[in-house]
């Protein structure tokens, strides 16, 4: 489910079939009710603006105090601000893009970071590793993966054989059929992990 701040957002985000409601920041209490965010298991704050993540995070926690926050964090000097208001990760987002920007000048497996106006149809999505012994390689499998975070650091230089701990949030772009995809491949992988260890 995503919340948008303004109503020509959540027009564009319904006509392309993305499940979405609507209103300001300084509502944040009724639309993070009407989001059902008391029964979601995770939340990922990407307002533009820092004050807007974080008062999100801090309401979201009061209304589910078992909650997995993750946001990003256009200030990095905000980042332990951002825990403090309860975010369980915290991604600055500009040290992101920098060390992916760095990363594809050194990795044959990057082509190129193409910032234009078709993103808008995609997004990033973030997938959390649950489940021990997955290689890299077990899911690169045509989605764009952009990288990996693990204990608010960026891993680069990722090979196939690279093996994803528990905890791990991949990042992903993707549109809503490729994202279902990506997810269906990793519960897939993950349960047939967990049943190999049995």
């Amino acid at each position: 489910m995503v919340i948008a701040k303004d109503n020509d957002q959540l027009e564009t985000l319904r006509k392309e079939g993305v499940d979405a409601v609507g209103g300001p920041t300084t509502h944040i209490y009724e639309t993070l009710k009407k989001a059902g965010v008391e029964k979601a298991s995770h939340l990922i704050a990407t307002f533009d603006d820092d004050g807007d993540n974080m008062l999100t995070i801090l309401t979201a926690k009061k209304l589910n105090k078992n909650i997995h926050a993750v946001s990003i964090i256009n200030d990095k000097e905000l980042v332990e601000s951002a825990k403090a208001a309860g975010a369980d990760s915290v991604a600055p987002i500009y040290d992101m893009i920098g060390q992916m920007l760095a990363s594809s000048t050194i990795s044959n497996e990057v082509a190129s970071i193409v910032l234009s106006e078709k993103i808008k149809s995609k997004y990033v999505v973030g997938f959390e590793i649950i489940s021990q012994g997955l290689k890299y390689g077990d899911i690169d499998k045509g989605d764009p993966i952009l990288l990996v975070y693990r204990n608010n650091e960026t891993i680069h230089n990722v090979t196939a054989d690279f093996e994803l701990q528990k905890g791990d949030f991949v990042y992903v772009l993707a549109d809503n059929q490729s994202a279902a995809s990506f997810k269906n491949r990793l519960d897939s992988l993950s349960s047939k992990n967990k049943n190999t260890k049995q």
